[in-house]
């Protein structure tokens, strides 16, 4: 029994071990030579070369192993051709890249001079700018006059509170203006769209008109770039003229200069700087709830100021007559006063029109109704009389066939199979009570059919369409719902099919006119009440014996309506 036991184990030993010690000591045979190579002893260690790929290999396995370079290979070694072709390889990469470092720092170096010369200029063109300020202001001294200030390009917007009891439309104002977060501020130009943004967040931020010297500190110091949605410290002018290059702006200089003056790419410089991220004041603040103005007119140092101002004031809007005896009027004042009373002038006729242009639209809009109110009375009594002359001759009378359906949503979405739900999709019914006037034609009446039970409807009345219109009528404009409050709104959108007013709509829909389409597209889905009384059985059809709500129920449509409006 322990015989063949054995010859298991050393049948084991020959398979699985075996292969493993001879790899090793192959590996150990190769590792010898590079030693040898390695201590100096390659010239004195007999090795046979009778092959020139052994001494190929014997040179490979040196260089590899030690890293040994071209002087210390061994004499009569072959190199192998791989390594010519990636030593040939590595030195025409090393010289390219040696090239374009050198051509990186020649560009560089021309760029760095363009923008020192340009940076000498701003600094000459903002010198010449105040020296030209203190000139106008000694002359207008020296005459007797008032000298007004050029009117701020650039301010710097700060936020100063939270968003704790916030309203949704300042909220909204902040987060178009870039400040998210407290204390963040940012750059923007003196237009009237923002300063009508800043009157809605106005006791949420504070600003004003840096100086050359605020919007420096600010770039230098807080400065950071927004690179692929990403917040990065303009450490390098590379970043700002990758970014602002097509522009023209390459250094910190160009982007100061560029919002300073408030140029013609402030907009790109201004989106590309982060919000800034100041800190809080040292001191805190005064009061964050009442106005910055308050506080100063509070300061007896500043009365003097104040009531030049005031005097400037009054007499830019009250003109002449308040201007004291031998003052100078300011140039600029004057340009301003004629500028408002043209644009006051302008004003005032547009107006004028506009009020022209809508008595003569009344008046049309009048005559229209008046021709609807005889049409109207004139299918009446033909209708009348065409029932006499019948019921004299013995006759039937054949009712016109209707041509105008109001349909109601009487039913959920609970236990609606998808094509039903498709259906009223189409038909504009997509929620309970809802209800929608319709053409009566075989497509309406085959799509009716199929959600029958969902629905009531029937042929409403001159009367039930005014009620609904006047009441229950909300206009579609931009996707929104939009109450009929003035004909304008219905002048806008359907003006060009000559529909102008209420009684428009409603004489189109009513005698269901070419422009049916459009009047009940424009037409908001009416949202009806649930009916006084409630419904009788929504289960069963309005036909049955036993009575219900759903189908067709002709003219006694105008009951329920008359419950549910």
């Amino acid at each position: 029994m322990n015989k063949p036991q054995a010859t298991g184990s050393a049948r084991a030993f020959i398979i699985f071990i075996m292969p493993f010690a001879i790899r090793l000591s192959v590996c150990l045979a190769d590792l010898c030579l590079p030693w040898q190579a390695k201590v100096g002893l390659w010239k004195h260690a007999p090795i046979d070369r009778q092959d020139d790929a052994a001494c190929t290999s014997c040179a490979q396995v040196a260089r590899w192993h030690w890293q040994l370079p071209d002087a210390e290979v061994p004499e009569g070694a072959a190199v192998p051709e791989l390594v010519k072709l990636r030593q040939a390889r590595d030195e025409k990469l090393a010289a390219e890249k040696k090239q374009a470092l050198e051509e990186k720092q020649k560009q560089r170096q021309e760029e760095r001079a363009k923008l020192k010369e340009r940076t000498e200029a701003y600094e000459k063109e903002y010198a010449d700018t105040a020296s030209e300020l203190v000139k106008l202001r000694r002359e207008a001294k020296l005459n007797g006059n008032f000298f007004v200030e050029p009117e701020a390009k650039l301010l710097f917007v700060v936020r100063i509170a939270g968003i704790i009891k916030m309203s949704p439309k300042p909220r909204k104002v902040l987060q178009l203006l870039r400040l998210k977060q407290l204390h963040n501020g940012v750059f923007l130009k003196v237009n009237k769209p923002i300063l009508n943004m800043l009157k809605l967040v106005q006791p949420y931020v504070t600003y004003g008109y840096p100086s050359l010297k605020t919007v420096r500190e600010l770039v230098y110091k807080r400065g950071f770039g927004k690179v692929n949605k990403q917040r990065l410290p303009l450490a390098s002018n590379d970043i700002i003229s990758d970014n602002l290059g097509k522009y023209g702006i390459h250094g910190m200089e160009d982007i100061i200069h560029e919002i300073y003056t408030v140029g013609p790419s402030f907009k790109q410089a201004s989106n590309f700087l982060w919000p800034f991220k100041l800190s809080s004041p040292k001191g805190g603040f005064i009061n964050k709830r009442s106005d910055l103005t308050d506080a100063m007119l509070q300061q007896t140092l500043l009365c003097t100021v104040v009531g030049m101002l005031a005097e400037v004031t009054a007499f830019a809007k009250h003109g002449e007559a308040e201007v004291p005896e031998g003052a100078a009027v300011p140039e600029l004042v004057k340009l301003r006063q004629a500028r408002d009373e043209k644009l006051a002038a302008e004003k005032k006729q547009a107006l004028e029109e506009k009020q022209k242009q809508r008595q003569e639209e009344r008046a049309k809009l009048k005559e229209r109704t008046e021709a609807y109110e005889k049409e109207y009375a004139d299918t009446a009594s033909e209708l009348v009389k065409l029932r006499r002359e019948a019921k004299l001759n013995g006759n039937f009378f054949v009712e016109p066939e209707a041509k105008l359906l109001f349909v109601v949503r009487i039913a959920g979405i609970i236990k609606m199979s998808p094509k039903p739900r498709k259906v009223l999709q189409l038909l504009r019914l997509k929620q309970l009570h809802n209800g929608v006037f319709l053409k009566v034609n075989k497509p309406i009446l085959n799509m009716l059919k199929l959600v029958q039970p969902y629905v009531t409807y029937g042929y409403p009345s001159l009367k039930t369409v005014r009620e609904l219109v006047y009441k229950r009528g909300f206009g579609k404009v931009n996707k929104q719902r939009l109450p009929l409050a003035s004909n304008d709104i219905i002048s806008d959108n359907l003006g060009k099919y000559g529909i102008h007013g209420m009684e428009d709509i409603i004489h189109e829909i009513y005698t269901v006119g070419p422009s049916f389409k459009q009047a009940s597209n424009f037409l908001w889905p009416f949202k009806l009440s649930s009916p006084k009384g409630g419904f009788i059985n929504k289960r069963h059809g309005f036909c049955e014996a036993r009575g219900g709500d759903w189908g067709n129920r002709e003219e006694l449509i105008n009951d329920l309506l008359k419950r549910m409006n």
